[in-house]
């Protein structure tokens, strides 16, 4: 199948359909990015450490980018 055929096919799907296709090549390219592990792990020393945000954090970030329209 060629790229323009799986554009195409791709146009056709309901959106349902493209945001699940979406999320899937998202995972395939962390999957094979070999920096991905490593990122992953930063991270996760980063919240061990402190550095997060709490959810009445993210619900007023989330808000705010709601109000700006973003």
């Amino acid at each position: 199948m060629s790229f323009a055929e799986v554009l195409e096919a791709v146009r056709e799907m309901p959106k349902e359909q493209r945001l699940r296709l979406a999320g899937e090549l998202t995972a395939l390219r962390m999957r094979e990015d070999p920096e991905y592990p490593k990122e992953l792990s930063r991270r996760l020393n980063r919240m061990e450490a402190g550095d997060f945000y709490t959810m009445d954090q993210v619900k007023k970030m989330h808000e705010e980018l709601i109000r700006r329209g973003v």
